[in-house]
């Protein structure tokens, strides 16, 4: 499995011949930086991607008023936020405590 690229997209390889390759997911804003890239077999073989935007934070450019962290279930080469509103919530809590 990979990381992403420029173009903000989740790539999978097969270890044993690099050319075969598929886009999973392709999308400029939830896919700003995929900390964590996980296939689950008990999922029905779902991908599952922590995205953040560790760039903006590490630019101090990072905003309390947009999502800055998303965890995405990529399958049938969609994908879907998970509970947009509970990372919301958290984070409001977290930018509360440390502001």
């Amino acid at each position: 499995m990979s990381a992403i690229g420029k173009e903000k997209r989740i790539e999978i390889y097969l270890l044993h011949n690099i050319n075969n390759l598929w886009v999973l997911a392709q999308d400029a804003e939830k896919l700003q930086f995929c900390a964590e890239v996980r296939w689950a077999e008990r999922d029905n073989g779902a991908v599952w991607a922590l995205s953040t935007r560790f760039h903006k934070f590490f630019r101090r450019s990072a905003s309390k008023h947009e999502i800055n962290i998303r965890i995405l279930r990529v399958f049938d080469n969609n994908f879907v936020s998970v509970q947009s509103h509970f990372l919301r919530r958290s984070a409001r809590q977290a930018n509360a405590t440390f502001v």
